[in-house]
């Protein structure tokens, strides 16, 4: 009732005043400095009307009254000087046998810390008093550090239970196997085999400590691959993925394969969301990052987000640390440099596989094993020929040579050139042969090109 009283008559100062402007302004000529003057004073007088107004409704209905949250106050009265009678004296005595704080008396006996004191001194009861206190305080530190250390117990054993280590009895051992067996038949990279073996061993013997209560330190799965283009590290980190698995220690040990262009976004606040996607698809098994040195390297010529990447990275890699397995591959020099560029990357990346590169020997077993799979023919004269294009090839290209990634555009320039001689023939014997001509040929090309 009080709101529509006051909406009322606010309304009908309202069209008042704007009457009584309308008027002033029918019967005036004058727009000078007198006309807003009669403007303002109207408004004053609309103004104090509705003054008049509240203070009307006030009268009739009462003041505002606004909502009030009850708050409870607790008052603890305490007196200086209490009549100390028998039941407050048998409580005081009962209090300070139990090495309570003086705080906790006073709220008690309703008196005041000073006062318990005295009374107790008085009584012949305050050194008791405080060999009980000092009693009691023991009591509660051993209560608070048993308790401490029981919930120190039940945190270790859930990180324990979260922790990612290896059951032996759960091992896959034929598809530890099979992944071994794909490692060992690849060509070359001896060191790096042993290396892998290392790993194994380290990973098994590291989960046998634990199962035994024994200390170990916590393992990093995440690799550093660090060799020169063409040795394999695709392939390596393919066959890696299947053995943590085979481990269990990746659910699903698929690998998905990424360079900068994937992650790197091209503007502010694209970078993030890219890896995160990439991330979340590579979760159980291993995300591989192809010359990841490409991410701390500096672009001036515009603004680089590779530094944003490899810190989301970061943070994506330790949340999900039982989850995700991260290699990163580049040329040597350049992956030390990539490493140390961040604290972060060094404390994750602990582990460096080294991919030597390939000697004359293994090139050319790489050329005959294509020629394998092609079902080709390579007779001694042909393998000779193979073997001085290799030995070629890598002399001529030095520095930028790429290992099996140049032996394999040398096995498919050798095709060419094949094809080019028995063109027009369908002799089964002529289309499954490579000859030396053929080999010779294909390198005297590659040799222009370069």
């Amino acid at each position: 009732m009080k709101f529509l009283f006051r909406v009322t008559g606010t309304l009908l100062i309202a069209i008042g005043t704007s009457y009584a402007v309308l008027i002033y302004l029918a019967n005036t000529e004058d727009l000078g400095f007198d006309l807003y003057k009669y403007l303002s004073m109207i408004f004053v007088c609309a103004l104090g009307l509705e003054r008049l107004l509240v203070m009307f409704i006030a009268e009739i209905f009462g003041p505002v009254k606004y909502p009030r949250k009850n708050f409870r106050v607790e008052v603890i009265k305490r007196e200086n000087r209490p009549e100390w009678n028998a039941e407050r004296v048998d409580k005081l005595r009962t209090l300070a046998e139990a090495g309570e704080h003086l705080e906790v008396m006073g709220n008690e006996l309703g008196t005041s810390v000073n006062s318990a004191r005295s009374k107790m001194v008085n009584l012949g009861i305050y050194n008791d008093y405080q060999l009980a206190r000092i009693e009691r305080l023991e009591l509660d530190l051993a209560d608070a550090r048993d308790g401490f250390v029981k919930t120190k117990k039940r945190s270790a054993k859930s990180n324990s239970g979260t922790r990612k280590k290896i059951n032996l009895d759960a091992i896959d051992d034929k598809r530890l196997k099979k992944s071994l067996s794909e490692l060992n038949q690849m060509v070359g990279l001896d060191r790096l085999k042993s290396e892998v073996e290392s790993l194994i061993a380290l990973s098994k013997v590291q989960s046998s400590r634990a199962e035994h209560g024994l200390p170990v330190n916590s393992p990093t799965f995440h690799l550093v691959f660090s060799g020169n283009p063409g040795t394999g590290k695709t392939t390596v980190a393919r066959i890696i993925g299947e053995i943590y698995k085979a481990l269990g220690l990746l659910k699903a040990g698929h690998c998905i394969e990424v360079s900068r262009a994937d992650l790197v976004g091209e503007y502010l606040g694209h970078t993030a969301p890219k890896v995160t996607a990439l991330v979340e698809k590579a979760l159980d098994g291993v995300l591989f990052i192809d010359e990841a040195y490409s991410l701390s390297a500096y672009n001036q010529n515009g603004p680089d987000f590779g530094a944003e990447a490899i810190d989301t990275l970061l943070k994506l890699m330790e949340d999900n640390r039982h989850r995700l397995v991260v290699i990163v591959a580049g040329y040597p020099d350049l992956m030390k440099e990539f490493v140390r560029s961040n604290p972060g990357l060094e404390s994750r990346f602990k582990t460096t596989l080294h991919f030597d590169d390939y000697s004359i020997d293994d090139l050319l077993q790489i050329y005959l094993g294509m020629c394998v799979s092609y079902q080709l023919v390579v007779e001694p004269a042909s393998r000779e020929a193979a073997k001085n294009g290799c030995r070629n090839l890598r002399m001529l290209k030095d520095e930028r040579f790429a290992n099996g990634r140049d032996v394999r555009n040398f096995f498919e320039k050798s095709l060419e050139k094949q094809a080019l001689r028995i063109s027009g023939t369908e002799n089964k014997d002529e289309l499954s042969h490579l000859m030396p001509e053929d080999i010779v040929s294909a390198i005297a090309e590659l040799k222009e090109s370069t």
